[in-house]
């Protein structure tokens, strides 16, 4: 995924469209300690989005999202919401990825939502 384990720290606006396996591999990251908002995951992975996040109510996972299509699975850990691969792409992303700030920050592709800079 993008992270393999995020123990401080802060991460915005991201995507990760690669495969993993092996452990706790989920499609964005196999652990979260901290916080992740509005960023979303494609690829194959064992767990959805996250493998394992921290029983903590200061971590955070906001607008997070991953593809229960291409990960093939519909499991995963935190806050994270599956959608389907249709739902995620085109048009129908900008209503579907809520949070995500179409605006200024994301914009939609004919495949997954890109950032604009």
């Amino acid at each position: 995924g993008f992270v393999g384990s995020l123990y401080y720290g802060q991460v915005y606006n991201s995507y990760a469209t690669g495969d993993v396996s092996g452990g706790k591999s989920g499609g964005f990251a196999g652990y979260n300690g901290d916080t992740i908002k509005k960023s979303y995951s494609t690829g194959e992975a064992k767990s959805g989005f996250i493998a394992e996040s921290y029983d903590d109510p200061e971590i955070v996972e906001t607008d997070v999202y991953w593809n229960t299509e291409s990960s093939g699975t519909s499991t995963t850990s935190g806050n994270a919401v599956g959608l389907t691969t249709s739902e995620l792409q085109g048009e129908t992303a900008s209503s579907n990825l809520t949070g995500f700030d179409f605006d200024t920050v994301w914009k939609t592709t004919d495949t997954y939502p890109k950032l604009q800079k």
